[in-house]
């Protein structure tokens, strides 16, 4: 039996990246071509159970490397799944609070940046940044026990911590990690240097106190604009491994 031809999810319609809570990008595969656009609200499948975001962008198709999405969209949000949604942003500003009260109780080294409830309310996940592990169990406990659903924290770092927030740089654009960036990469004083810049710690910081994500931008072009100029000191060029000596006109 040719089971591509039942599998029809998977084989037709477009794909969608959708935001959530934080700046939180995901791709999902849109089989039934819903006519989406920048900014819809979409419901769509998530981990036993649904949630809505906002569409940032929609492709056609996917680039060769890239695997089919693990998720399809549900619908386009109607009016009552808006206010769903504003109703579960209320109950995040309210759980946040009573977080808060509860690490008190518990006395836990951490600090609580944000809390997301699922659209379908199944789950509520915090957020929370500590200078080392934290034993939070009694506390997830004492969570589940109160808001009678799913409860998951998670520890994150301080680039995630500003990526959740609202913000602009010194350049005066929205901040990169909020904008366009989906993962980080590690960013070394060596990317300054190379680019001749003044080690100034309070230049090269970012909002999140770490080295300014933006260092990587153009340090490989400034990797590859110093070895030119070597080879234009030297007059010779390395090719396999080998100096090949350069001809000149």
């Amino acid at each position: 039996m040719d089971e591509s031809k039942y599998n029809m999810k998977t084989r037709r319609g477009s794909f969608i990246v959708v935001e959530f809570g934080g700046h939180r990008l995901e791709l999902f595969n849109n089989p039934w071509e819903f006519p989406f656009k920048r900014g819809d609200s979409a419901i769509v499948e998530a981990d036993r159970g649904q949630e809505a975001g906002l569409v940032k962008c929609v492709f056609s198709s996917l680039n060769e490397n890239q695997s089919t999405p693990e998720y399809d969209v549900i619908r386009r949000a109607t009016v009552q799944d808006m206010l769903r949604i504003n109703t579960m942003r209320k109950y995040e500003n309210q759980a946040l609070n009573t977080c808060r009260q509860k690490i008190r109780n518990h006395e836990l080294p951490m600090k609580l940046v944000d809390a997301e409830y699922r659209f379908d309310g199944l789950k509520l996940t915090f957020y929370f940044t500590s200078d080392g592990r934290v034993d939070f169990r009694e506390l997830v406990r004492d969570l589940a026990g109160t808001f009678r659903t799913r409860i998951e924290l998670r520890q994150i770092g301080a680039r995630d911590e500003t990526k959740r927030s609202d913000g602009y740089g010194t350049c005066g654009r929205m901040l990169c990690c909020v904008s366009f960036i989906d993962c980080f990469q590690p960013i070394t004083t060596q990317m300054a240097k190379v680019q001749n810049l003044i080690l100034n710690p309070s230049k090269l910081s970012g909002r999140c106190g770490r080295l300014k994500c933006c260092l990587a931008f153009e340090y490989e072009a400034y990797c590859q604009e110093g070895a030119m100029e070597l080879i234009a000191v030297s007059g010779k060029e390395e090719i396999n491994g080998e100096e090949i000596d350069q001809i000149s006109d």
